[in-house]
């Protein structure tokens, strides 16, 4: 992980490195705004192929929420949030009928593509980037901007409802083209009115406030005006009324969704023990932090409920635990730095080039905003996108390294030297930083194609010499990769299950020991550790495996199940090992209780037989009684475990407390059973030989 974290690093170094050079002239300023913009349109578009069924992406649409190519909506819907302001603030500041018309057009396709993300999180921060952005437009601007925000949210709420049956009737199956086609059609016609409408707006705008010229000067701090509004509104809206009745012209689903946002919410307290959690990682690896992929290697040790999340769901904390407070200093100062230069130069100076910047500080604010409560730059495309958008503002901001030197005519010969020396180590260095990116880039999809074909081949009739000459292959390209040696380590446990070849089981253990040097907290190689220990029989090593593992993975049911499993047998060997087994399921039962809502996390069968066994062979029938009832009446009753049930069934004959109802359906299924345990409630000795562990 923390390999790939450098090389993904160092893409987004050259990423801004080239944005913070091409925003130095006008041309280079042209194609970065038009990259960003045009392709933008075509992910929107493509987005919408799969609302319509033209496109069948996998998870574009999930769970009835659009997520489009990122497969994720919340990510999504920052990038679109980000999108409408470009086309919004472009429409203001290009020149140009024919742009501004193909502006407009746009709108409609990406509101209700944001709309259809039912994100929660971009419309807490969208007043809060449309506060943001509208001081530094021009009051005129300002005012057309804001026009055309309400004109295309209202249009777009009258819409949306059709488009939400498109969505449904696709789910049910029963999309006609005859309904794609008609709401294609009013898609398209609401753009065109709305592009129309927005030019007109703009130009009437425009009219107006130059005809006003004279006072529009006169009106100090007017550029707060809008803000200082919608601030207003927002407060009166929240005093009053709590937004219930802003929140009702949006359609059903939208309006549950927009209700539930508070404190108290799931989702928001999830991310809160987020965050704590991630806090808690920080004070163990305060200064440079624990690496790339932190959050991902190390939060089961640190999280305090069961929940399950590779990302810690904010840039910032993301950014805390991999580089500790050292690197997490630098880096928010850098954007800090850069962001507020580029503010105040375009306050100071406001020339064209500033104006043609706008929208990658536009971009930047909405991802970045959205970046804190999610997990978006996790994303590479993002993350690239929010470089190039800092290349710009640092490029316009001047922030440029000059290589040409400010009194070259006075120096003489030696400055241009020093001027083209410097040109010269500045193209060689990116020159070797990207060849080595590429060199090692190709080697790494070479090892992933080769895993990926040994994935391939095992799902047929695999060729075991083929799979090993591939991945050994893939694992020679790449030996940071864990996943590689986790599937070799499968193979050879299934050659050694089939032919009982030492060897197999011998290279697996020492492929697992090599690995675990780099990956000591993986999950992966802690399961293909207890496989081996299993293989060979050893239950002991095994057991004592597990409560050193259980530290490190505290919520992992699997473990404390194992555990209880092999205290079972282990305890046969030595009594201690019962003692410690309840002690296990006594922390897990502890855990239970301090969970408000277990749902699927709860005390298993196996755990309640496991430790009702360890109490039989203890001679404590009471509390055998108590455990195995647990685990065999109610939710986990199974009368076809014989041994179990025969064993419950007797002692509860022998301490005259038998479960009539269990016996009953037990002795009907397996008649023979009952002499079985009439006998036994006579005479029930510890030796008894009943397996548990499979």
């Amino acid at each position: 992980m923390a390999q790939q974290s450098v090389l993904i690093h160092c893409i987004y170094a050259i990423f801004f490195t080239v944005a913070l050079h091409l925003s130095a002239t006008k041309f280079g300023l042209s194609v970065l705004r038009k990259l960003v913009i045009y392709s933008g349109y075509l992910l929107v578009l493509f987005g919408l192929a799969n609302v319509y069924n033209f496109s069948q992406y996998q998870d574009a649409i999930l769970h009835m929420r659009l997520s489009g190519v990122f497969q994720y909506a919340n990510a999504y819907s920052a990038y679109l949030l980000a999108l409408l302001f470009i086309s919004l603030v472009h429409l203001e500041n290009t020149q140009k009928s024919y742009f501004k018309l193909v502006q407009g057009v746009m709108l409609i396709p990406i509101f209700v593509s944001l709309l259809l993300t039912y994100s929660r999180g971009v419309f807490l921060i969208l007043p809060v980037v449309l506060i943001l952005i509208l001081p530094l437009l021009e009051i005129r601007k300002q005012i057309s901007l804001f026009i055309n925000l309400i004109v295309v949210t209202l249009v777009s709420l009258l819409i949306l409802n059709n488009i939400i049956s498109i969505m449904s009737l696709d789910d049910a199956g029963k999309l006609e083209n005859i309904n794609r086609w008609s709401s294609l059609s009013l898609i398209f016609v609401s753009s065109l009115l709305v592009s129309v409408i927005c030019f007109l707006s703009h130009k009437l705008v425009e009219r107006i406030t130059n005809n006003n010229k004279s006072s529009t000067k006169t009106w100090r701090f007017s550029k707060l005006y809008i803000s200082c509004f919608i601030v207003l509104i927002l407060a009166a809206a929240i005093v009053v009324g709590k937004m219930e009745h802003i929140v009702k012209v949006f359609p059903e689903r939208l309006q549950i969704r927009l209700e539930t946002i508070s404190a108290s919410n799931n989702s928001i307290t999830e991310r809160f023990n987020f965050y704590q959690d991630a806090f808690s990682l920080l004070k163990d690896y305060p200064v440079f932090g624990a690496g790339g992929g932190a959050w991902f290697t190390l939060y089961e040790q640190y999280k305090q409920n069961p929940y399950t999340s590779r990302q810690a769901h904010s840039f910032l904390m993301q950014e805390l635990v991999e580089t500790g407070l050292v690197g997490f200093t630098i880096i928010f100062s850098i954007i800090c730095l850069i962001f507020l230069m580029f503010v105040y130069r375009y306050f100071k100076n406001r020339k064209e080039g500033y104006q043609d910047s706008l929208i990658f500080y536009v971009a930047f604010l909405c991802i970045f905003l959205h970046s804190l409560i999610d997990f978006d730059l996790s994303y590479i495309y993002l993350s690239v996108l929010i470089y190039i958008c800092l290349g710009v503002l640092a490029g316009s901001s001047g922030l440029v390294i000059n290589f040409q030197p400010a009194n070259s005519s006075k120096n003489g010969d030696s400055s241009i030297k020093k001027s083209t020396w410097m040109r010269f180590s500045y193209s060689t260095l990116i020159i070797i930083i990207s060849i080595s990116l590429f060199i090692t880039s190709v080697k790494l999809i070479k090892a992933n194609t080769l895993y990926n074909n040994v994935v391939i081949s095992l799902r047929n009739s695999p060729d075991l010499n083929e799979v090993n000459k591939n991945l050994n292959a893939a694992i020679e390209l790449n030996p940071n990769n864990y996943d590689y040696y986790f599937l070799k380590n499968n193979i050879l446990l299934s050659a050694y299950e089939q032919t009982k070849n030492e060897a197999y089981i011998t290279e697996a253990q020492k492929n697992l020991e090599q690995n675990k040097v780099k990956e000591p907290f993986s999950h992966s190689l802690m399961e293909s550790k207890y496989s081996i220990l299993m293989k060979k029989n050893d239950m002991e090593a095994a057991f004592n495996f597990l409560i050193e593992q259980k530290k490190y993975f505290p919520w992992d049911i699997t473990i404390y199940d194992r555990l209880i499993g092999l205290g079972v047998e282990v305890g046969k060997i030595k009594s201690e090992y019962w003692d410690q087994s309840i002690l296990v399921f006594e922390e897990f039962a502890a855990k239970i209780t301090k969970l408000e809502q277990a749902q699927d996390y709860k005390i298993t069968a196996n755990m309640y037989n496991g430790v009702g066994l360890i109490y039989y062979f203890k001679s404590n029938n009471k509390n055998a009684i108590q455990y195995l009832k647990l685990g065999l009446s109610g939710p986990y009753e199974n009368i076809d475990n014989k041994n179990l049930n025969r064993l419950y069934l007797a002692l509860t004959l022998q301490e005259n407390q038998l479960d009539k109802k269990l016996y009953d359906k037990f002795i009907a299924k397996y008649p023979e059973e009952k002499q079985a345990i009439d006998t036994k409630s006579k005479k029930i000795t510890i030796g008894d030989n009943i397996e548990f562990i499979k």
